[in-house]
């Protein structure tokens, strides 16, 4: 997955059916303003917290007393998941995605536009092996609501990676190459294309390592 941010434009203009559905919910607006909020308040408390987890022996612990306090809250999922990892705690990890998808849902009932939780819910259905049709169909809606975004595009070729569609994950990257993205370190290195690292058309692309 990409290291870089994302942008916050979607695609208003889109005849993609389920682009118009996303767009229609009279709450979309109000519920996307308020993620934004809440996102920008808990990211450094996030950030401090994980620095705490990572050196803890009492780790899932506090990690699911923070989610009990910010469990509607996807983005703090990313970093209590990788201070688990890093602790070798994989039940627990396990257990915490899960309930991330769980999150994920409930963000994009309230939120369809959100593309950034579409593309979260896609990898981590893709890396749970779970439903490989709901994955691909959430990264289509994500790329349909912003066309042309680099990130977007790269995210969604890591998918496709997971889920080893070697012709879609390839594809997809030339796009958001083309449209931009410019990583090649990052993405020579990604392991979710590593589907894609013995091809010479990726090798190509991300250029002499």
């Amino acid at each position: 997955m990409s290291k870089t941010g994302w942008r916050s434009t979607v695609n208003t203009n889109s005849q993609d059916p389920f682009v118009r559905r996303a767009l229609c919910r009279p709450s979309v607006v109000c519920s996307r303003q308020q993620s934004i909020r809440s996102t920008a308040e808990n990211t450094s408390a996030i950030r401090e917290f994980t620095r705490s987890v990572n050196a803890a022996s009492n780790a899932p612990t506090l990690t699911w007393r923070a989610v009990e306090a910010n469990g509607d809250d996807y983005n703090c999922y990313i970093s209590y998941g990788r201070a688990l990892e890093r602790l070798g705690r994989k039940k627990e990890a396990e257990q915490l995605r899960a309930r991330m998808v769980k999150v994920l849902r409930q963000q994009l009932e309230l939120v369809p536009e959100d593309v950034r939780a579409r593309i979260l819910l896609a990898n981590k259905l893709a890396d749970s092996k779970q439903d490989a049709d709901e994955s691909i169909r959430q990264l289509q809606t994500a790329v349909a609501l912003r066309p042309g975004d680099p990130n977007t595009l790269y995210n969604s070729a890591c998918t496709y990676g997971v889920l080893g569609k070697k012709a879609e994950a390839l594809e997809t990257l030339k796009k958001a190459f083309a449209g931009g993205y410019s990583n090649q370190n990052w993405a020579a290195k990604d392991s979710d294309l590593d589907c894609l690292h013995d091809d010479p058309e990726f090798q190509k692309l991300v250029g002499p390592q």
